[in-house]
Order: C-alpha cells, then structure tokens, then sequence
C-alpha cells in the first residue's frame, strides 16, 4: 500500500526505543504487529506513525507517563527509532446473512445481532450480581461479631503470598519484579499493604458466611458436593496430575466449604431481594 498510514490500520513496525543514548529493557520490536489507534503503547507512538508510509524510518520523541509500571521509566524523555513496513486497511465484514451463516447456527444478520444483545446483557447481569454479592459481605462483616483470631489471618496470608507468587510464575515474572512495579519500597511493605488487608478480609468473610450458615441451617449434601466435583473433572480432564487431587480428602473438604460458602452468599441475595 502506497498511502500513508492512518488511524485504524494494521501496520508492521520496527523500533528501538532509547533513554538518551541507551537502549531499555522491553523498548525493541522487529516485525511488530500494531493497530492504529489500538492504545498498545505510550501516548504519542501510534499516533507518530499516522502519516507516514511504508519504507520510512523516522524518530518519535516521547514521554513516558509518570505513573508508567516501571520506575526506571516514569516520566522519562525517550526516543523510538521507527521503521514502517507495511500498512493494510483494516476493513470490517459486512454483518449479513453470509456472515451470519459463517459465524455459528445462524440463518440471518437478526439472529446473530439477538444472540450478541443476550450475551451482552447476560454478562452485565452477572457483572451486577457479583458486584451485589462483594457489597451484600461487605455488609456482613460490618455487622458482624465473630473475632477474626490472629492465627487463621496468619494462615490466610501465606495461602495469598503462594498463591500470588505461583502466578507470577505462570506468567514468567518474579514477586521482586512485580513490587518494583508495583511501587512497593519491599516484601514487607508489599505484606501490610496488600497481602494482610486481603487476608483479613477474606479471614472475616468466612467466619461472618459459617455462622450464617449456621443459623440459616445451610447445608451442602454430598449429591451436591458430588456434582461440583464432577464438575472440576470434567474442567480438567485432559490433566491427569490435576484429575488425582479431586480424590483428596482435603481439596474435597476445601470444594465443600466454597460449595456452602457459594450456597450462604446466594442466600444473602435472595434476603435482599426480598427486603
């Protein structure tokens, strides 16, 4: 394509970005799939690009955000040596019959535009419940007069901290890189900031939800227990390391208790429903 890039289009780009007269860590791409006008950068670097045209290589000189993730480069002046190589127009396909007929079991463009409105208001329904459900607890702990013991906080918080660090794992990071990130001065600091608040909340939940239940007489049985855990199975079934942990005693005693723990929360939406 000849023209010049604009807003919307697909482009290929290299760059090198530079801090004075270094490049920094993560600032370099070759072949780098971009769509104009996508946000996928800094303020100012899709926006550089408009205009120009395949071939041409041109800096961009930058600032990065002062509330940019990483501290080395919060607010930083910088410069992006950018080479355009190629721009396609992205063009949407017209919502017809045809596509209609190629997207899943539908007949006609109104079928498909219905069935996108039903998934719609079915995800803002459950974005509504579960906002409801957080603030109906919040409640609960409010009024609540269960003491919340420094032992099972204690607990909670090194359950979090595993939890946490394993999926920084999963994602090819390290606790150390997210609390530079993160603005944390260290551990400790990331610990009363974060981890503790989470782990006496969730410590103050549990309690306030059990004597509920208590006094509500909730109970999971085991056919429901048996459901949920077939559920899981059936979620997992091509891991077989993961399958072997749901015959466990112990992350079938943890299942049930989420199982009344989902059972007491409903509960509290039906009481409000009906006050």
């Amino acid at each position: 394509m000849t023209r010049a890039a604009k807003d919307g289009d697909e482009t290929t780009i290299d760059f090198i970005g530079k801090k004075g007269d270094v490049a920094f860590d993560g600032g370099t791409g070759t072949d780098y799939a971009l769509t104009l006008g996508s946000n996928s950068f800094i303020p100012g670097f899709e926006e550089g690009i408009i205009g120009h045209k395949v071939g041409e290589t041109f800096d961009l000189k930058l600032k990065f955000p002062d509330d940019y993730h990483a501290a080395d480069l919060k607010g930083a002046d910088v410069t992006f040596t950018t080479t355009l190589k190629s721009v396609k127009e992205s063009v949407l396909p017209a919502v017809d019959d045809v596509f209609a007929a190629k997207s899943g079991p539908f007949t006609s463009a109104d079928e498909i535009k219905a069935d996108i409105k039903a998934k719609l208001t079915e995800q803002k329904q459950g974005e509504a419940r579960e906002k409801l459900k957080d603030e109906l607890v919040k409640q609960l702990i409010a009024v609540s007069k269960v003491p919340a013991p420094e032992i099972l906080i204690t607990d909670q918080a090194k359950s979090i901290e595993q939890d946490f660090e394993r999926n920084l794992t999963y994602q090819g990071l390290s606790l150390d890189q997210y609390l530079v990130a993160q603005n944390f001065k260290d551990k400790a600091d990331w610990q009363a900031k974060e981890v503790q608040p989470t782990a006496l909340k969730r410590v103050q939940a549990g309690l306030a939800l059990a004597e509920l239940s208590k006094v509500e007489k909730i109970d999971a049985t085991s056919e429901e227990l048996t459901a949920h855990i077939n559920q899981y199975k059936e979620q997992y079934s091509k891991n077989v390391e993961v399958l072997k942990q749901f015959d466990d005693p112990e992350v079938q005693r943890d299942i049930a208790n989420r199982l009344l723990t989902e059972k007491t929360v409903d509960l509290l939406v039906k009481l409000n429903q009906a006050g």
